[in-house]
């Protein structure tokens, strides 16, 4: 959830290569993927980061996850589903 809080803000996330971090994250767009145990190349992107960075990119990807939205898309899906029955 951190990551998925993190990009909702328009943040540029580092996280782990593994787990579903990688499923997440398009790096090199909105965030970067670090090998466990690799803090120097954790250290070099967080130094690299701009200040004050916000990316619209990172709000927009995150919205795909609101729950608002996936509530809309599956009535939305129930409906139509329905429809087809009659």
């Amino acid at each position: 959830m951190a990551l998925l809080e993190a990009l909702a803000a328009g943040k540029f996330v580092v996280g782990p290569a593994t787990g579903g971090a990688g499923e997440i994250l398009q790096a090199p767009v909105e965030g970067a993927l670090i090998e466990e145990g690799d803090s120097s190349r954790l250290l070099r992107r967080l130094q690299e980061l701009p200040a004050g960075f916000d990316s619209p990119i990172n709000r927009q990807y995150a919205q795909r996850f609101d729950i608002r939205e996936y509530a809309k898309k599956m009535v939305s899906l129930y409906e139509e589903l329905t429809e087809r029955r009659h």
